[in-house]
């Protein structure tokens, strides 16, 4: 299906890929609610988050770390310290890339 879009100024743009925002809306919503397990441990405080990544102050627990396997968190980096100033700006001291 190919959209159509008219722009004000009289530009007509055409759109070849198909797409829902409602779809869109329902898996980050899903991917919000998800995380939301990583943000409410106990002794852990989440420093940041998105819908697909997590900063916590201690290492998440095996049970929760598989990068071979789809649903579950991948260790991707270990930070000695940073500075969080903005939501996605931040400085962070990375003692090992890619675990």
């Amino acid at each position: 299906m190919i959209l159509k879009l008219i722009l004000l100024a009289g530009i007509t743009k055409v759109r070849g890929v198909s797409s829902s925002v409602a779809i869109a809306a329902a898996i980050t919503a899903y991917a919000q609610i998800n995380m939301m397990k990583f943000k409410n441990i106990p002794g852990n405080k989440c420093l940041y988050s998105d819908t697909d990544s997590v900063l916590l102050e201690q290492p998440l627990t095996e049970e929760h770390v598989d990068s071979k396997k789809l649903g579950f968190m991948k260790l991707e980096h270990v930070v000695t310290e940073g500075i969080l100033y903005l939501k996605n700006y931040m400085l962070l001291k990375i003692i090992k890339e890619k675990v």
